[in-house]
């Protein structure tokens, strides 16, 4: 959101953290945010780790990978 737009009540959800039945946080969160933590996402600690969004992890062996670029071309460059 570019700073000269407005931020209304409407942009942002309040959620509640929870934990063994007891409300340990509440926040209010941009909607993307809140999305992203209502899906119940795997939470990793990844100290020392220079992720990215897109990168794979493997639960099986607790690694995280890059998938390999590809670069798209336009289909006109290909003629």
């Amino acid at each position: 959101m570019s700073e000269n737009q407005n931020i209304t009540d409407e942009d942002w959800s309040s959620i509640a953290l929870i934990i063994d039945g007891q409300v340990v946080q509440t926040m209010r969160v941009d909607d993307r945010m809140a999305a992203i933590l209502l899906s119940e996402p795997k939470i990793i600690e990844t100290e020392g780790l220079n992720l990215m969004p897109g990168d794979l992890y493997n639960e099986e062996t607790g690694k995280f990978t890059r998938p390999e670029r590809v670069e798209i071309i336009p289909a006109q460059e290909l003629n």
